[in-house]
């Protein structure tokens, strides 16, 4: 993979010009991304599951060598193909640190195409520094091809202890993160979120797609303006509100779920079959739990995405009704509107980083009202 700089150049255009006058011009120059800053220093390495690097966004971690989203047996149970059941979207990993420079390496254990998303923000770890209300871009871990599943950046950050969060790929399981930094350099640990977690169940959207960049997908967003810990159980092509799905949710602890199902539905009778069912799972167990149901985004509804509008609509009327004060509705033809809706997504389904900016926009507002900030 190559990173890009601009230079700017004297060229001679008397070749095509006949004429002894110089111009300046703009070249693209490129250096390998895999540089390390840290050559010819003694460095010492951290891997992800070392303290006191820390992973947020997976349920119950606690230092294992392993990353996956959901239990092996509940990936078994659904169905799920496992590269997606796996994978950890959305999953940081966060330290504090003075090193002026370091090197994130990344190794990948799945690598494929996905025809709607780049390299960048499909299988690239993104790099953020500072603090996270705050946190600017620092770099990318991209690998070189599709057959490369290794990528390292190096990274400058300047002197003074910074957090640093490391946001894994969107699309691939990762078989290992190691930092490395100068043996002289201080690690400790993040500095703790401000709020949260909450937990977004859904579908290919929720899980970032198509955000040109991880950092910019709708609840990475949402987190970065409130300073909020989330868990992201987006299923591309799946979330089809299996109860098995719902008791697992209803086994993480968290301050508020987001229920963005119901785009992978087969039918909008699938919804009115299994939304309601889900939801009144996810009740059973915490009745007092801030539940926020939203419907996909869209800039104009077609009569189907009407028809499961009013499956998702229903289950939040019925619990109003039944004189529950801890639910929220947002209607997904809203999340888009304004000029130029139709810019909003990639392929008319899903969002692109203008789409998901308003999409943020629309429902943090309700993250906040639901967490009293």
């Amino acid at each position: 993979m190559l990173s890009w700089c601009s230079i700017t150049a004297v060229l001679s255009n008397a070749a095509t010009t006949g004429r002894s006058s110089r111009r300046r011009v703009s070249i693209i120059s490129c250096i390998p991304a895999h540089l390390n800053w840290n050559e010819g220093e003694n460095m010492k390495a951290y891997h992800f599951y070392d303290a006191p690097l820390k992973v947020c966004g997976l349920p119950f971690y606690h230092g294992e060598k392993e990353l996956r989203r959901l239990p092996q047996a509940l990936i078994d149970t659904l169905g799920l193909d496992g590269r997606i059941g796996t994978r950890t979207p959305a999953v940081r990993v966060r330290f504090r640190t003075d090193a002026a420079h370091f090197t994130v390496h990344m190794t990948l254990a799945t690598l494929m195409k996905d025809s709607g998303m780049s390299m960048f923000g499909a299988q690239s770890a993104t790099v953020m520094l500072g603090d996270w209300k705050n946190a600017r871009f620092g770099g990318l871990a991209t690998p070189a091809d599709y057959e490369t599943k290794k990528a390292s950046v190096g990274i400058t950050k300047g002197e003074g202890m910074e957090d640093v969060t490391v946001i894994l790929p969107r699309n691939e399981v990762v078989a290992d993160l190691r930092i490395e930094v100068p043996d002289e350099a201080q690690v400790a640990a993040p500095t703790p979120y401000a709020n949260g977690p909450v937990l977004y169940y859904g579908s290919s959207i929720t899980e970032g797609g198509c955000a040109c960049n991880a950092f910019n997908a709708y609840n990475m967003l949402i987190s970065r303006h409130l300073d909020l810990d989330f868990y992201n159980f987006g299923f591309s092509n799946s979330a089809k509100g299996e109860l098995a799905m719902a008791d697992y949710i209803n086994t993480v602890p968290v301050k508020a779920f987001i229920m963005d199902y119901d785009h992978n539905a087969p039918s909008a009778q699938h919804l009115w079959n299994t939304h309601e069912a889900f939801f009144r799972r996810i009740r059973e167990k915490q009745p007092t739990l801030p539940v926020l149901f939203l419907t996909m985004p869209a800039a104009e509804y077609s009569e189907g995405k009407k028809a499961r509008r009013a499956a998702v609509r229903a289950t939040y009327d019925h619990a109003v009704a039944a004189g529950d004060k801890h639910v929220w509705f947002i209607d997904g033809e809203t999340l888009l509107a304004g000029a130029d809706a139709w810019l909003c997504t990639v392929d008319n389904t899903h969002p692109n980083d203008l789409g998901f900016h308003r999409m943020a926009a629309v429902i943090e507002p309700v993250v906040r009202e639901m967490l009293g900030i």
